[in-house]
């Protein structure tokens, strides 16, 4: 047997709305916090699903050169390169650099 439970209609939609603007508010918590999140456009959100190295995605994404994203990471072009080409993996050391360098955090750029 279900137990069932019979209300006024008016108190039904009142219950609706309520919930309704409870869960807006919910939304617009969310998006306010992260609101600072760095984000992409959506054909580079693409290119990062289809397989693209992200350091190269967020790279071009900012405007950067490899010389330019290179120099403020401090690290050499060729090194930024090998990294975007999935040659090698960067070090934690160099990870950090990059994600400072491109304003994302590491997990945004080397997370799973």
């Amino acid at each position: 047997m279900t137990d069932t439970v019979t209300i006024p209609r008016a108190e039904y939609e009142a219950m609706q709305a309520r919930m309704a603007d409870w869960n807006d508010r919910l939304d617009l918590a969310v998006i306010e916090e992260r609101r600072a999140e760095p984000t992409l456009p959506l054909a580079d959100v693409e290119r990062l699903l289809a397989g693209e190295h992200p350091v190269r995605v967020w790279r071009q994404s900012r405007g950067l050169s490899t010389e330019a994203l290179a120099a403020t990471a401090g690290l050499t072009p060729a090194a930024v390169e090998t990294i975007e080409q999935g040659h090698a993996s960067a070090t934690v050391a160099d990870a950090q650099a990059l994600a400072r360098a491109l304003g994302v955090t590491l997990d945004t750029l080397f997370g799973a």
